[in-house]
């Protein structure tokens, strides 16, 4: 288990801890090359970790990608994102990223706004735009499950409050569909 970056009370950090299951004990890894919180979750392809997006202490937000060799414990910048994010969501599909991300200028905190999906292949190191969400919400939490990503979070519907909405991303059909909304809406949690 790999502890990348955050945030303390004294503001944003690059530290790395791993977590050995065996003996139990915590270690100390090669910093994050750019202290930073609220990323866009992380990745695995090939044994090595995608981090991107983000916000540093200063409240500057990120668009670079960051890929981490725990068998070399070194840090490479890899193609930076095609704008600055933050606070979303990354899958792994078909030995690909999929970032679900909030587009800096809109405030995914307070504003219901359509989610950019952007899609990575590490093996040509170029971002690709996939499409925008299809319903507004607040910040998203999600995974992939049998290929395809699932997100799920809120959404203000027209003089209504905050209902809770689940979609499915299909990338082998470009399809996004609505799936049946968790019983109780929530955001900023994690799935």
């Amino acid at each position: 288990l790999y502890a990348i970056g955050g945030n303390t009370a004294d503001g944003s950090i690059s530290r790395v801890q791993a977590y050995d299951v065996a003996t139990n004990t915590w270690r100390y890894r090669a910093p994050l090359p750019i202290p930073a919180y609220d990323m866009n979750g992380a990745g695995v392809i090939d044994g090595k970790i995608y981090v991107s997006g983000g916000v540093t202490r200063d409240k500057f937000f990120r668009h670079e990608v960051f890929m981490y060799d725990p068998a070399t414990n070194r840090w490479t910048r890899k193609r930076d994102m095609p704008a600055v994010t933050w606070g979303g969501i990354t899958g792994v599909i078909n030995n690909q990223l999929y970032v679900l991300t909030c587009d800096v200028e809109e405030d995914c905190y307070i504003d219901n706004v359509p989610l950019v999906l952007y899609r990575y292949d590490p093996a040509t190191d170029q971002w690709s735009f996939v499409g925008l969400s299809p319903r507004q919400m607040r910040r998203p939490m999600g995974g992939v499950v049998s290929g395809k990503l699932y997100f799920t979070g809120v959404t203000r519907e027209e003089d209504l409050d905050w209902v809770g909405t689940l979609t499915e991303y299909n990338p082998a059909t470009n399809q996004w569909t609505q799936k049946r909304p968790p019983a109780r809406a929530r955001y900023d949690g994690t799935a």
